[in-house]
C-alpha cells in the first residue's frame, strides 16, 4: 500500500522525497541526557558526601562501639563507598545487599586497591553499625550484611 499524503508537518526535500519524521518534543536530546546523567552522579556523589559526614558525626560520640579509628574510617570508607558506586552501582549506602559486599570485597577491592587493607573490614563494620543505629537499615539487614562481608 503507498502513501499518497502524508501530514504537511513531514518536510519534503523537494524532489518528491520524504526527509525522516521531526523528532517529537517528548524525545529528550543528548544534551539532555548528558545533563540528566550529570544529575544522578551529583546526587549520588551527595549520597555518598552526606553518609561520610553523618558516620563522621556519629563516629564522635559512639567511640566505644567502634572496630576502628574513626579518621581511618572515613578515609576507607571514601574508598570502599566510590568502589560500590562504580561497580555495583549503589548510589546509596542504605540500598546495600550481601551480594554487592562480597563483589566489593572479593572482586573489585583486590584488583583496585594496592594499599594496606587493615583498616578495611574495621570500617566496613563501623559503617554497618552506623547504618544500623542512624535507622538507615534495619538491625537484621546490618547483621545479615555483616555476615556477607
Amino acid at each position: 500500500m503507498l502513501l499518497t499524503s502524508v501530514p504537511p508537518s513531514w518536510p519534503s526535500s523537494g524532489d518528491g522525497n520524504l526527509r525522516s519524521a521531526p523528532a517529537s518534543r517528548s524525545e529528550p536530546s543528548h544534551t539532555d541526557a548528558i545533563a540528566a546523567a550529570a544529575k544522578v552522579v551529583n546526587v549520588a556523589s551527595d549520597r555518598v558526601d552526606a553518609t561520610l559526614k553523618g558516620f563522621t558525626r556519629w563516629a564522635r560520640d559512639a567511640s566505644p562501639k567502634l572496630s576502628g579509628d574513626p579518621d581511618a574510617d572515613a578515609e576507607e570508607l571514601r574508598l570502599l563507598l566510590d568502589l560500590l558506586r562504580d561497580h555495583p552501582g549503589v548510589d546509596d549506602p542504605a540500598d546495600l545487599h550481601p551480594g554487592d559486599l562480597r563483589e566489593l570485597l572479593l572482586r573489585v577491592y583486590p584488583c583496585r586497591v594496592t594499599v594496606d587493607t587493615a583498616d578495611t573490614v574495621p570500617a566496613l563494620r563501623d559503617l554497618l553499625t552506623f547504618l544500623a543505629d542512624t535507622g538507615a537499615v534495619t538491625a537484621k539487614a546490618a547483621k545479615r550484611l555483616a555476615r556477607a562481608g
